[in-house]
């Protein structure tokens, strides 16, 4: 198990469980969760889906991985998040987390590391920065301390459906089943049978940095959110390089932890 550095509040959309939507917020969940962290909250967001379906989905997440914390919502979320001092992981838009004062550390996802990318939501096509823009923009004037891990980064993350397999039990039945019909979307769209799961590498360098390189540097949002990283006085941490191989087996030893071994002691 990783040990985090400080107590952890999570907010998330998502979407395992809904008919639509990307739901690399419940792999980054169960490694959360996984890891033994402490985590004050875990609030829900609309972004991939709506925030009511993010909520039963993180009801039912939670009930499988045996988590009996506070799932909060609205109002509740933005009145923790107001006194809340240690790192918050935000895996989806910002609308909640707009209200964090205190926070040790903010943890986004979003974002390019390379200028590639000016016209979002278009392109890059994403939900975190564009679908509250002015929570985005509150995040980023904020004294915040910032930690970003951009799209074209976080991408690196990928697994084809059979990696899927290594995760054994329940966790693993759900994980695979919830992620069925994301991997059909992405073959009929993009031809590709990888499955990009962004949020957990997030969620993994907030229960520890081994598989990162990590670099500080500045940045300038612009209106639409695009992100230039290298200019402007705003501080942010950024993750440049990842290890994938390293992560997936992070991942997948949290997973089985969930699991008892098979008969005969062998795992």
């Amino acid at each position: 198990m990783c040990k985090t550095l400080a107590v952890l509040f999570v907010d998330s959309d998502n979407a395992l469980g809904s008919p639509a939507g990307d739901v690399d917020d419940a792999f980054a969940l169960a490694a959360l969760i996984g890891s033994g962290a402490e985590i004050v909250g875990i609030s829900s967001v609309a972004g991939n889906t709506s925030e009511e379906r993010a909520f039963a989905n993180n009801q039912r997440l939670c009930q499988l991985l045996g988590w009996s914390g506070p799932l909060l919502r609205g109002n509740d979320a933005h009145a923790l998040l107001r006194t809340f001092p240690g790192r918050v992981v935000a895996l989806g838009p910002l609308t909640n987390v707009m209200h964090a004062r205190g926070a040790s550390e903010v943890i986004v996802v979003g974002g390019r590391l390379h200028t590639i990318g000016r016209w979002p939501p278009l392109f890059p096509h994403e939900f975190n920065l564009t679908k509250d823009v002015r929570a985005a923009h509150a995040v980023f004037a904020s004294h915040l301390p910032l930690t970003i891990f951009p799209l074209d980064v976080a991408r690196k993350l990928w697994v084809h459906e059979r990696d899927l397999l290594a995760i054994p039990g329940e966790l693993g039945e759900v994980l695979r089943s919830g992620s069925r019909r994301w991997f059909r979307r992405l073959l009929l769209l993009r031809r590709t049978r990888r499955f990009a799961i962004y949020d957990l590498a997030a969620a993994l360098y907030a229960i520890g940095g081994d598989g990162f390189t990590m670099e500080r540097t500045t940045a300038v949002m612009r209106k639409n959110t695009f992100l230039e990283l290298g200019c402007g006085t705003r501080e942010v941490t950024v993750c440049t390089k990842l290890d994938r191989v390293r992560l997936w087996e992070r991942f997948v030893n949290v997973g089985r932890g969930f699991s008892p071994p098979p008969p005969g002691g062998a795992g």
